[in-house]
Parts: structure tokens; sequence; C-alpha cells
């Protein structure tokens, strides 16, 4: 009973609250969805995923690895990529772990200094902060060194190989090593923004709109001419 009497007027406030019904939907159902079904997927786990993630910016690479030595005999693109834009750092000032808690920053450094950087995180806000990278670049040699000549070189070389094919070593790093717990980056899963509604989205609805405006415009002039002939006509007939 509220709208108004011409086809035009009815055609704007038609279209106008087509618009209006999809903008409140959109925006309560983003609403939702961000509020109670937050998105989750698994953070950078191999060093080719670094092009996909434009919010890290920066690299960094501990001062004295094996990794940079690795990298001049590699054919991989992505270690040669990353090692020219990799700040190498040798202290804790430089190592900016903040930077890689907000997500911006990216470290390589022997497992077992990240190993112990996440628990001691972990142990004192009594929260995942960091998760590590499933992908190991290089492998971590651990050898014994002995005098030259030695009569026990060719037995400890036994044992050393005998506790390799059993396990030990393997149980020993279990045991001994720190580990990330909670932390690690095959069970946790890590929180990224959600994908929240912009102009790119709607401007699809407002093209609505200006359709509507546009086809209303149109219905008004043609209104307006239909008006003033009958205006005329009737204005003919009663001069005749």
């Amino acid at each position: 009973m509220y709208l108004p009497t011409a086809d035009s007027a009815r055609l704007v406030v038609g279209f106008w609250w087509i618009v209006v019904i999809v903008l409140v939907t959109t925006y309560c159902g983003n609403l939702v969805a961000f509020l109670t079904f937050p998105k989750f997927q698994p953070g950078v786990d191999y060093l080719n995923q670094l092009a996909h993630h434009k919010d890290i910016v920066q690299y960094g690479l501990r001062n004295g690895t094996f990794f940079e030595r690795y990298v001049q005999s590699s054919t991989r693109e992505d270690f040669k990529h990353y090692l020219e834009r990799a700040r190498i750092y040798g202290s804790a000032q430089e190592e900016d772990i903040e930077a890689v808690k907000r997500g911006e920053r990216i470290n390589i450094d022997w497992r077992i200094n990240l190993q112990l950087i996440v628990q001691r995180h972990f142990e004192r806000d009594k929260e995942c902060r960091f998760a590590l990278g499933k992908e190991s670049f290089v492998d971590e040699q651990i050898a014994m060194i002995v005098p030259a000549k030695s009569a026990y070189l060719h037995l400890v070389n036994r044992h050393i190989n005998s506790m390799f094919r059993m396990g030990f070593i393997e149980r020993w790093h279990q045991m001994n090593l720190p580990s990330a717990g909670k932390c690690n980056g095959k069970s946790a899963q890590r929180q990224v923004t959600n994908h929240k509604v912009n102009m790119d989205d709607m401007q699809g609805c407002f093209l609505v709109l200006l359709l509507g405006f546009t086809v209303a415009l149109l219905i008004v002039c043609g209104e307006f001419w239909c008006r003033r002939f009958r205006a005329s006509r009737k204005r003919r007939q009663f001069i005749n």
C-alpha cells in the first residue's frame, strides 16, 4: 500500500530492495562465518609454497649453516631464490622471532635450534605460535672425532652402524632432543585470515542496482512523453 503508483518508481523500489536484501544477507552470512566457522589450513610446510604467501616479506638464514654451501651446488631454483633474498643473521636481535610470530618472516635453521625455540615459547606463552615445516633441506650429520690411525676406529664405526640399523639413534633423538609437542607441523593446524567481502565481491550487486535505475529512467522518459502525448491529444479534442 505504500508503493508508488508509477511503474518506473515501482521498478526503482523493487531493484533497491533486491540490492538491500543481497547486502544484508551477505553481511550477516560473512559475520556468522567469521565468528563461528573460522577457516583453517596448513601453513608453509615446503619452500616452494612461499610464492603463494604474499604476507611473508622477510627471509632469514642463520649464519654458518650448511644450507649456504649446499645451495651453490643445488639445482633447485627455490633454494637459490631464498638465498638471494635471505638475510644472514648471527644474533637473536637479527633473528627477529616476533616477525616470525606475526607471519611476516620465515627462518631457516638447524631443526634442533628451531625445536628449542618452539619449546621455549610454548612453555612461556602456553600457546602454539610457531610450527616447523615438514621439509628437511639438508641432512644433519653428527660424527665423532678420534685420533688418527686409532685401533678402535673400526670398532666404533661398526657399533654406530649397528645402532643406526636397529633404530637406537632415532630412539635417542626422540627421548633426549627437544620436540615441538603439541606445536609440531604434523598435528597442528594454523589459522589464516578469513576472506572478507569487499567491493570487488559486491560490484555485481551495485551493477544490478545501476541496471534498475537505468531501466527506470527509460520508463520515466516513456511515461513523460506518453503523458504529454495524452495531454496534447485531450487539448486538441477540447478545442475541436
